[in-house]
Formats: C-alpha cells, sequence, structure tokens
C-alpha cells in the first residue's frame, strides 16, 4: 500500500507539470494487443520489447496525446470527480501506446512504475490520498527512475 501512495503524489506532480490545456484525445481504443509471443526473451532490440511490455517504438505525438490525456483523467480523479479510482482504463491507454524509442532506460523504468501504480490503485477510495506527499517514501531508485520519466515527460510534451 505504501508503495500504491507514494506513486500517487508522482502523479500529481505529473499532471501539475502537464496542465498543458491540450489533449482531449477520447481515443478509447481499447483495442490492446494481449499477444504473449514466449520468443521474445532478447532485451537487445531497442524497439521490440517483450509482448507482455508496452512498446518502445511509440511515436512523439501518439505519447503525448496519451500522457495529456492521462493526466487530466488521473487529476480529476484525484480533484473529487470521483470517489474510487479508475484507473486501470488509463493505465491501458498508456500501456497500448508505450514510450518513443528516445526514452532511455531510467525513464523507461519510470514509466513501467507509473503503469504499475495505476493498476494497484484501481478501486481505491481517493479520500485515502489526500494530505501526504507520499513520493518521499519511495526507494532511492524508483524515485530517481520516477523523475527521470517525468522530467522526460515535461520535456517532451510540454
Amino acid at each position: 500500500m505504501a508503495l500504491t501512495t507514494v506513486i500517487v503524489a508522482g502523479l500529481v506532480a505529473i499532471g501539475a507539470v502537464l496542465l498543458l490545456g491540450g489533449g482531449d484525445d477520447p481515443s478509447a481504443d481499447a483495442s490492446a494487443d494481449p499477444g504473449g509471443d514466449p520468443s521474445t526473451t532478447s532485451t537487445t532490440s531497442a524497439t521490440e520489447p517483450p509482448s507482455d511490455e508496452p512498446p518502445t517504438d511509440a511515436s512523439e505525438d501518439d505519447f503525448c496525446e496519451a500522457v495529456v490525456a492521462a493526466d487530466d483523467d488521473i487529476g480529476d480523479q484525484i480533484d473529487g470527480i470521483v470517489t474510487h479510482f479508475d484507473t486501470d482504463p488509463v493505465a491501458d491507454d498508456l500501456a497500448e501506446v508505450g514510450t518513443p524509442t528516445g526514452a532511455d532506460s531510467d525513464q523507461r523504468a519510470g514509466f513501467l512504475l507509473y503503469l504499475e501504480v495505476l493498476r494497484e490503485i484501481d478501486g481505491e477510495p481517493t479520500a485515502d490520498f489526500d494530505g501526504d506527499n507520499p513520493y518521499d517514501d519511495l526507494s532511492p531508485s524508483d524515485r530517481a527512475d520516477f523523475d527521470a520519466y517525468a522530467d522526460y515527460e515535461a520535456d517532451l510534451c510540454l
């Protein structure tokens, strides 16, 4: 529970950084490819992640559209528009797009951490996340990855 609480503060931070007024792309294309080719075990490819991970070759425009839409949605949920987080669809949309080729390993790790936490907080009461800044509870390594991702997102999409 501490990890989920920690990242919600990061979600708020990313949402605050990315308040850029755009991103009303309601691309609710839920056609995620649940593939699952177990032969993809090599991590040497820079553009093809294992089949169970989000793509690593998203266009920067598609990535930014998905990020802004996700931040708007999460921001609305944190602001009390709903009483329980509904973050699985947000994570699904981000995972379907993935990260651009230019994301380095720390930025990619932060992105994957963000998706993990979005899935963990789905269904949790939004009131549980008021007040504290649990981001401070992240391990130094997770904090560095999350910060790298947040900086990447802000630099690319602002």
